[in-house]
């Protein structure tokens, strides 16, 4: 029986027609594995889009949140012209925010950011549906009454009983993230407490009962919003048609490429990503928060004599992201205070070299208000000093200007305390927001930092050398020390040098730069000898 088997397939006829027969199968077999491919790339590029949808929601609410926060330490419901500017800027550099209003607490529009007519800004805001979404902030999210579509209300309470309402249009979230193929057949909604549509794009109805198909509902686990997506099979199916992306040799890789596929998919499907404070939470925590610092000079004869410690995320895969855009979450969710300690410490352990060869030298380290009013602030500084082996001189506590102290009765003992254990103060900003002149005789700093906007035009325009002058006599008056921030010409250098400002940073000398780049910076600094080249350039920027 074997051999006339093996005589059977010894045929050349029938060996041609088997193998015929298994490329065909094969060749089949391939094409469905493709066409399964290219669907559930389709699907997983679907939920992916919902989820980024969902987390955008989120962070938009938080951001609108910081907002509202900040406004509300302006005393907003005053319904004053300082107040009222503020929220007009707020307005337009957030582009989503349409309105921001106050109201007493039955609703009835005291002001309003709008320049259009009070009467229509006043049928703008007929509460409905207002929930408390974080007890921590007390911000209440609802749907704003109106005839246009696609405006969340966001409230929060304010003194005697009033209210700052922001209005955001979401309409503009719904497009950014999805490919035009899926914009012409998906149907995808924001709902409001699971039921209530705030924001729509094409008929939103469960596909489910029909055969296959994307039909997904993703919920908050922090608001009372969720994002509905529908997708019909036969859109999917043209979608997949759309993004043939295979080669001729797909049959050989179909099955390696199936198998990747499907881990890939139920990794993403069991991973949801994680909401804007969880991230930044586990960012900390794996210290992809690190400092840079950019120098300050003395001005007197351009040494070093300190640096000022910045922050970058920097992201596993190199992506740095600014400080503006995570610094206010890491403010109003609370994250600032480990995060600053954490960075603090990485800081004296990286300058050590520098600190134990210059006694003089200071690290600046952005505080804010709310963290240098808080219990325990300053024996938490003292203990990681004392941990580092670092004497207080070193440290310079930079008040920032994002936020006003509230309580200046409160906040002078601390300051008074912090001198006491050898630190130093600096205000930031002076001569602009909320640093005002006062600050040079309230707040009992050691120095004081002038702000930008008057150095850029220091050495071409009167008033701002008037400014830049009267800071520096109030300074030497009070015995403080005078920074300029943003030196950028050697104009500008030499106008702050005749108006006796004592130090000095800016990307004239050095941007902000990394440790490792800082101290080659001072290193080389220390070795340059001569304070100018032949040329006439910088030493210090030189080396940079």
């Amino acid at each position: 029986m074997g051999q006339k088997f093996r005589r059977i397939l010894s045929n050349r006829l029938l060996q041609v027609t088997l193998v015929t027969l298994v490329a065909i199968a094969g060749f089949w077999g391939g094409h469905k594995v493709d066409n399964v491919i290219e669907r559930q790339l389709v699907v997983g590029q679907l939920d992916h889009d919902g989820r980024q949808l969902l987390g955008r929601l989120e962070l938009v609410v938080d951001q609108t949140n910081a907002e509202l926060k900040k406004l509300s330490k302006l005393h907003l419901e005053t319904c004053s012209a300082d107040a009222l500017k503020a929220a007009r800027m707020t307005v337009l550099s957030r582009g989503i925010l349409k309105l921001i209003d106050v109201r007493d607490e039955t609703g009835v529009l005291r002001c309003s950011t709008s320049i259009g007519n009070t009467e229509d800004v006043s049928k703008l805001a007929l509460h409905r549906a207002i929930e408390l979404a974080d007890k921590q902030n007390e911000i209440f999210v609802g749907i704003a009454e109106s005839k246009l579509d696609g405006l969340l209300q966001l409230r929060k309470p304010l003194a005697n009983n009033y209210s700052a309402n922001a209005y955001v249009g979401l309409d503009s979230l719904l497009y950014f993230f999805f490919d035009p193929g899926v914009r012409s057949m998906a149907s995808v909604g924001i709902y409001f407490d699971k039921s209530k549509p705030v924001a729509t794009y094409g008929e939103i109805q469960s596909i489910r009962k029909e055969r296959g198909g994307f039909d997904s509902d993703l919920k908050s686990d922090r608001f009372p919003l969720s994002v509905r997506l529908s997708v019909p099979e036969k859109s999917i199916q043209f979608l997949a048609a759309q993004h043939q992306s295979l080669t001729e040799w797909r049959f050989a890789v179909a099955s390696c490429l199936l198998a990747a596929l499907i881990m890939i998919l139920a990794i993403n499907l069991a991973v949801r990503p994680p909401n804007p404070v969880k991230e930044l939470s586990s960012a900390i925590n794996r210290d992809e928060i690190v400092p840079f610092y950019q120098p300050i000079i003395r001005l007197s004869d351009e040494s070093v004599s300190g640096c000022e410690m910045l922050v970058r995320w920097i992201r596993p895969d190199g992506t740095i992201i600014r400080p503006d855009l995570f610094i206010p979450l890491a403010e109003t969710s609370g994250l600032v205070v480990d995060m600053t300690m954490r960075i603090m410490r990485r800081a004296i352990r990286e300058l050590m070299p520098i600190f134990r060869v210059q006694r003089d030298f200071k690290l600046a380290v952005n505080i804010s208000a709310d963290h240098f009013s808080a219990p325990g602030f300053l024996p938490s500084i003292l203990t990681l000093l004392k941990e580092e082996k670092l004497e207080p001189s070193h440290i310079v506590l930079e008040l920032t200007e994002r936020q006003q102290l509230q309580d200046l009765q409160a906040f002078l003992p601390i300051a008074q305390a912090v001198r006491a254990a050898g630190l130093r103060i600096s205000i930031d900003d002076v001569g602009t927001g909320h640093n005002g002149l006062s600050t040079i005789q309230d707040v009992p700093a050691n120095i004081i930092k002038i702000d930008k906007k008057f150095v850029d035009t220091v050495a071409s325009n009167e008033l701002s050398a008037a400014i830049v002058a009267l800071l520096t006599g109030l300074s030497k008056k009070f015995d403080r020390v005078t920074v300029a921030e943003g030196i950028e010409t050697q104009d500008q250098l030499e106008a702050l040098k005749a108006q006796s400002v004592d130090e000095g940073q800016g990307y004239l000398f050095s941007p902000a730069i990394d440790a490792l780049k800082f101290i080659a910076f001072y290193g080389a600094y220390q070795k340059s000898g001569q304070m100018k080249l032949p040329n006439g350039k910088s030493k210090l920027k030189a080396a940079a």
